[in-house]
């Protein structure tokens, strides 16, 4: 196994692999975290023929890289079970604050394709120090609001803008109609915001509690080493990658071009068995299988909406 931090950053991203490839000459690569390294670092992984499986990168752009880069997570899958949630709750229009990231424009506008009402985009820089404008701006929208959705890539962007919006009295007039992203539970989060995060309504995987026993017992011995910053399900994404490449290699060899055949084996008919269940790649290289479901945060735990 070798390591190299992309730093969740696109020149990072690029001189990472071109180390992995050219120094250590890798056939396999797990990772990246964020779309905005996997994009940059898949267009090198597909010049060289290198495979390259990243468990969490969901920005629509990660499918149009190339037939070596492979994904579990797709933002359109996600977006459709909001659009779904969106219009069962009588929603048209929709106020998103999106980090201007390939993760939150993609997913701003993948949302967008899904919902048939309106998507108001309202975009900041990942360094923003000041949410309370952002906030202001919803306040002082001339636009019918029906709903808030938040779209942020750090624990730190994502806490700002909660308690700018409870500033604004925001979070209390659109009870329950104020959405986040998988990225919005995590524990960081939670015991930074308090109570605040109470009522948010939330579509991500299905929680560990109702996945396999072997899921709920490797987040466990995850976290009995490591803090988790992230969401609990980002580390099972993680082993589930890891352990697909290694069979990949146990049954074709370390050979970019074999795993990846081992990778398109799996189909409707023909399923991987793994940590959330049976699932297969689509065409474009995105995991098919996957259960989106919609929850809302009650007494601090998520809680699937019926």
């Amino acid at each position: 196994m070798v390591f190299e931090d992309d730093k969740c950053d696109g020149k990072d991203g690029s001189s990472a692999i071109q180390k992995l490839i050219n120094v250590d000459q890798v056939q396999v690569v797990v990772g990246s975290i964020c779309s905005v390294a996997t994009i940059p670092a898949g267009k090198i992984a597909q010049e060289n023929k290198i495979l390259m499986v990243s468990p969490t990168s969901s920005a629509p752009e990660v499918a149009q890289v190339g037939d070596y880069v492979y994904r579990f997570r797709n933002d359109a899958d996600v977006t459709k079970k909001l659009a779904e949630q969106l219009t069962k709750q009588g929603i048209k229009t929709v106020f998103a604050l999106v980090e201007n990231t390939d993760y939150g424009v993609g997913y701003a506008n993948s949302l967008a394709k899904s919902f048939s009402g309106t998507v108001i985009q309202e975009k900041f820089q990942s360094d923003e120090k000041d949410f309370d404008i952002l906030a202001k701006k919803i306040v002082n929208s001339t636009e019918p609001i029906d709903a808030i959705l938040f779209i942020g890539n750090s624990n730190g962007n994502i806490i700002s803008m909660i308690n700018a919006l409870d500033k604004e009295g925001l979070l209390k007039k659109f009870a329950g109609n104020v959405f986040g992203t998988e990225t919005s539970s995590t524990d960081v989060i939670k015991q930074a915001v308090g109570n605040l995060l109470e009522g948010v309504k939330i579509v991500q995987l299905a929680n560990l509690e109702d996945l396999d026993a072997s899921a709920i017992k490797l987040s466990d011995e995850f976290a009995s080493k490591f803090e988790i910053k992230s969401s609990p399900l980002f580390a099972v994404l993680e082993a589930e990658s890891l352990d697909l490449v290694l069979d990949g290699i146990k049954a074709n060899g370390y050979n970019a071009t074999k795993v990846k055949q081992y990778l398109d084996s799996f189909t409707a008919n023909n399923p991987r068995d793994g940590f959330f269940g049976k699932y297969y790649f689509s065409p474009e290289r995105s995991a098919v299988g996957l259960n989106f479901l919609a929850y809302q945060i009650k007494n601090g735990k998520a809680v699937v909406e019926k």
